[in-house]
């Protein structure tokens, strides 16, 4: 009972008068809040952020929470007179100023705990009430594959239920995760974005832009799990060359393009200065981790929230005020599964705006595009209709196609097996049940071409290819 009911529904008495055994517990209906690393080690000088997950969907229940240093003057910080965060060995550490402890940051490896109607399915067990309990120890654990650095807990009801197999574990695995799981993992996101959310306001406290980002890149947050509008409103990102280094406001950077000369995900903005962490901020990122990805996470961030379109035949990026306000745009990306993100859906504005792609050295798709539409309304649904199976196929596809490699030939004009896979999937569309809108010719832009037709007769060619 202390392992296994976390969320019920009504409270439980248990008893057991084996002799061996004897025990006797009562478990309320409520939610154990679990402590965050840095309430376990009582650091004072805190400020805890508490997001319930009900907020965030009715059929949800549970918290996500976590805890920040902050200074003298109420702000988020680095460090204060009690505690305060390092960076060696490649790996954050935080050190009690008060007794000279050094704690590695807590990252579980179980996942967040999961459970279903009350009951644990997945993740450590126990709740918070029991947390040194050793005999739950007895009762073993599995990991949820439902993963954040923060703290927390989510109990899950009703339709969005995700499958379980007859041993009551999550179908599928780290690699290949069931829609439906993957659906609670994107639950999770949008509750870290509400924390992040919440911090952000400090910045127009007082709070420092790199002390900011630092703070996200020690918690290992994915900012755009933030709403569009907030990351209108409060976000700043650092550009410039060499020692040269400025923020500036998402919002105000104008017209931006791709780095040609690049080929990673490289923003320029309308003087060529790169969009990048400045070297004190990289060099810093560096020591604290073997993965550094501030430089990416920046380019991401300003390539979500930008549209697309064409000038001289070349391709512009503009910061784009959200069309909604509450539009979480870490849900527009094109993941592979076991690399994370391989590709981008935005908006494409002007000449570009039927295109269902454009080449770049990234990857992106157009996200008002009709077959873009049916791919987002599927991304969760474990039964797919044979439209919605094309379009979750084709899409990242189409998108890698287009995109150069080198020493790779043009697979547009040599189709490789994954274009041959999709052509099967386009002929096993039942084509006369949809409308026109969906159906071929896709029209995407070609930097050297400029717009070209995806027809009928390309699928044929990618059937028929060797």
């Amino acid at each position: 009972m202390k392992g296994y009911a976390l969320a019920t529904e009504f409270p439980i008495h248990a008893k057991c008068n084996i002799p061996e055994i004897m025990g006797e517990v009562e478990i309320p209906s409520t939610i154990d809040t679990i402590k965050t690393q840095l309430e376990q080690e009582k650091i004072k000088n805190i400020i805890t952020i508490e997001k319930n997950f009900s907020e965030i969907d009715s059929r949800l229940n549970g918290v996500l929470k976590e805890s920040f240093f902050i200074d003298e003057n109420g702000l988020p910080t680095l460090e204060n007179t009690e505690a305060k965060w390092l960076t060696s060995n490649k790996r954050w550490q935080f050190k009690n100023i008060v007794n000279e402890e050094v704690y590695d940051k807590h990252e579980s490896h179980s996942g967040i705990t999961v459970s279903i109607d009350g009951i644990l399915i997945a993740g450590e067990p126990g709740r918070a009430a029991y947390i040194n309990d050793k005999s739950l120890m007895m009762l073993g654990n599995r990991n949820s594959m439902i993963y954040s650095s923060h703290t927390g807990l989510i109990d899950i009801r009703g339709s969005i239920k995700p499958e379980i197999t007859p041993a009551r574990v999550p179908s599928g695995s780290n690699f290949d995760r069931s829609p439906s799981w993957k659906r609670i993992q994107f639950f999770i996101k949008c509750a870290e974005g509400k924390i992040w959310e919440k911090l952000s306001e400090y910045l127009d406290e007082g709070l420092n832009n790199e002390v900011f980002w630092k703070l996200g890149t020690i918690y290992n947050t994915w900012f755009p799990n933030i709403t569009h509008l907030v990351l209108w409103k409060n976000f700043s990102v650092s550009v410039g060359e060499d020692k040269d280094y400025k923020w500036i406001k998402v919002a105000d950077l104008g017209k931006m393009s791709f780095d040609e000369a690049d080929d990673k995900l490289q923003l320029l903005d309308s003087k060529s200065h790169k969009i990048s962490p400045s070297m004190s901020l990289s060099e810093w990122e560096q020591q604290g981790t073997e993965r550094p990805a501030l430089h990416w996470q920046m380019n991401a961030l300003v390539l979500l929230m930008s549209s697309l379109s064409i000038e001289k035949n070349k391709l512009v990026l503009i910061p784009s005020y959200p069309e909604q306000s509450d539009d979480v745009l870490s849900q527009y990306t094109m993941s592979d599964g076991i690399l994370g993100i391989s590709g981008f859906i935005i908006s494409y504005k002007g000449e570009l705006q039927g295109a269902l792609t454009a080449q770049s050295t990234v990857k992106t798709i157009n996200k008002d595009h009709p077959l873009c539409v049916v791919y987002m309304q599927s991304k969760f649904l474990s039964k797919k209709t044979d439209l919605q199976e094309f379009a979750s196929a084709f899409l990242p596809c189409i998108a890698d196609a287009i995109t150069p490699e080198k020493g790779i030939p043009n697979k547009l004009e040599y189709p490789q097996r994954w274009q041959k896979s999709v052509a099967f999937q386009y002929t096993s569309v039942n084509w006369s049940s949809y409308d026109d809108k969906y159906k071929p010719p896709y029209k995407i832009w070609l930097s050297e071409k400029g717009f070209v037709e995806i027809t009928e007769d390309d699928f044929k060619k990618w059937r028929d290819s060797p």
